[in-house]
Parts: C-alpha cells; sequence; structure tokens
C-alpha cells in the first residue's frame, strides 16, 4: 500500500507515513481538526502540530505491531525475511533456466524460517514452478494436491506470454486477525511516557493516533468497534484503521463528563 521511495532513509519514510496518517485521519472523520499540518521539533514537540482555530493541537502518531509468534522474532523480521526467501527462489529459478512465470507465496509464519531453510525452499520453487513455464500453464498448490514444505501454506503461479524473469511475491492469507489489545495498551502506555516532559510542554491538548495497518503482517489487525481505553493521559486515542476508517478509543472530555 505505501512504498519507500528510491534513496529514501528510513526516517524519511516513517515521518512520510506518518503524515500520510494524519492527513487521513483528518479526510475521513470530521471530528478529527481540520487545518495545515506541519512537522513538530524532533524531541521538544509531537510528531505533529495542526495549526486550527482553537490554537495549535499536538498529534503524536504510533503504530500497532502484532505479538510477536516465536520468542525472540519477531513479526516484522519475519515478514522481512520472507522476501530474502521469495529473491533467493527467483534467483534459483533464473539458474535453472525458467521464465515466463509469476508466482505468489502464502507463508505461514507459525514456521521459523531460518537462514538454512533457503536451499530447502529454493529447490522446491524451481520443482513447482517449472511445469509452468514448460507448459504453460497455470498451477495452484493446495488445489492440485501439491505438497507444500514446512513454513508454506499456500503457492499459485501462472505462465506469462511475455518474456521475463520469473517473478516472485511473498504473500499472507486467512483473515485479519482482532488486534491484541494489550498490544495497544503497551503502545500507548510507551507514548504517555513522554506526554509531560516532552509533549505538553509547547501544546496544552495533545492527540495519539494509532496506525494500525492491515497490509503488513506485522501491523495487520481489526480494533473491535466496541474496544475502549480505560484511561489515557492523552486528551484522544483514535486508532486509524485500514487507511479508511476510524475509531476512538478514548476521549479525555468525554469521560470528565461521564
Amino acid at each position: 500500500m505505501f512504498g519507500r521511495q528510491q534513496g529514501e532513509t528510513t526516517q524519511d519514510f516513517k515521518r512520510r507515513r506518518d503524515r500520510l496518517a494524519v492527513e487521513t485521519a483528518q479526510r475521513v472523520d470530521a471530528r478529527f481538526p481540520a487545518g495545515l499540518v506541519r512537522d513538530g521539533v524532533p524531541g521538544r514537540e509531537p510528531d505533529f502540530i495542526i495549526d486550527g482555530l482553537g490554537g495549535p493541537l499536538g498529534v503524536e502518531v504510533t503504530e500497532y505491531f502484532r505479538p510477536n509468534f516465536h520468542t525472540k522474532v519477531s513479526v516484522g523480521a519475519q515478514e522481512t525475511f520472507t522476501e530474502k526467501v521469495t529473491r533467493t527462489m527467483a534467483l534459483a529459478c533464473a539458474r535453472a533456466g525458467l521464465s515466463h512465470v509469476s508466482a505468489s507465496i502464502t507463508f505461514d509464519f507459525l514456521v521459523h524460517l531460518k537462514q538454512k531453510d533457503l536451499d530447502r525452499l529454493s529447490n522446491w520453487a524451481v520443482d513447482f514452478l517449472g511445469p509452468v513455464a514448460r507448459e504453460r500453464r497455470s498451477i495452484n498448490g493446495q488445489q492440485c494436491g501439491t505438497r507444500l514444505p514446512s513454513g508454506i501454506s499456500d503457492a499459485w503461479a501462472y505462465w506469462r506470454p511475455w518474456d521475463s524473469p520469473v517473478f516472485i511475491a511473498p504473500s499472507w492469507g486467512g483473515m485479519v486477525p482482532i488486534a491484541n489489545e494489550e498490544c495497544i495498551r503497551e503502545r500507548v502506555r510507551a507514548k504517555e511516557a513522554k506526554l509531560g516532559d516532552i509533549y505538553l510542554t509547547h501544546c496544552s491538548v495533545v492527540w495519539l493516533l494509532l496506525l494500525v495497518d492491515p497490509y503488513q503482517v506485522a501491523t495487520m489487525g481489526y480494533v473491535r468497534p466496541e474496544f475502549q481505553l480505560e484511561h489515557s493521559e492523552f486528551d484522544r486515542v483514535i486508532a486509524l484503521q485500514s487507511w479508511t476508517e476510524t475509531r476512538h478509543l478514548w476521549c479525555a472530555e468525554r469521560n470528565q463528563q461521564g
């Protein structure tokens, strides 16, 4: 959904992505303040400042991450490794003389793939995609009864009429899971630790925007409509879900009135 531009640093990419989250929230949520969004001063202000009619409002941005499947290995690291696996598969296919094939590999994140698995999975890819290239047909691993190797839950491929190297992309299957609510609370608490010392020094009102992005395995989740935070030091906590809608998880003003 949102890729890094050529030559863009990790920090610049994150800043651009966070800004897009704020601007998207302004567009899809009538309760989110309108106004010009400017970057906050690092270490002194929240991530962004919205200069509205009621004065400056600070917006800090954080992102939801799923619980790890394996001890000491983040889901993000697993996701990155699957990209390495598919690149290695494509190189093996090129060495085997295969072409005209586009494929998608669905990985099973309950299996912790490691460096030692690269040769095993690359050899399987050559065997699996060979008939597609030679016989000019499509294939689905689950539907045709092909035995899939450990770490892969599904695979499909089809022949392309134009001459091009084998293209293999990682994917993931199944339904988007309900977001782990304790992980949400932990992300909020981590940001609250800086609220008094940094953010409130320059802004009397600070909102927290939690990005829940289903287009990456590490951040995939769905916030239940009825989920609410019991308390927060922020004036508001809002989840931006799927880049299309928001969930208001906490409103200090509303809770004070209640």
